[in-house]
């Protein structure tokens, strides 16, 4: 995404940003079709054109504005390790799973990257 959002690499699924004083850079996940079959909603919510955007914002904004790709790498890698790795376990229960979209509900651990 931010290759994308940098103009580094083509732009083909459209993807679009918005620049916040608040929120800082985000991608815009494109309006889903309520008119549309519900077949069409499972590829529609894996694609890459929703699940890129939905991954970009769930980064805390200091890993989102990163200036350089090293530095995005960097700071990418420092968020990444804040993030507990429990996969799920057959016969276990499973509070959270391992994409970063859950993880953006559990305060605990945004906070913690957020505050260092």
């Amino acid at each position: 995404m931010w290759k994308t959002l940098q103009g580094i690499v083509p732009n083909n699924t459209k993807v679009v940003s918005n620049q916040s004083p608040r929120l800082g850079v985000r991608a815009v996940v494109p309006p889903y079709n309520y008119l549309a079959q519900k077949s069409v909603s499972s590829p529609y919510d894996s694609s890459f054109g929703v699940r890129g955007p939905q991954l970009w914002n769930s980064l805390p904004r200091g890993v989102r504005e990163s200036p350089s790709l090293l530095e995005l790498k960097r700071s990418l890698g420092s968020f990444l390790t804040s993030i507990p790795d429990r996969p799920p376990v057959r016969g276990y229960p499973v509070e959270h799973s391992n994409s970063l979209i859950d993880w953006r509900r559990d305060p605990s651990v945004f906070t913690m990257f957020c505050n260092s």
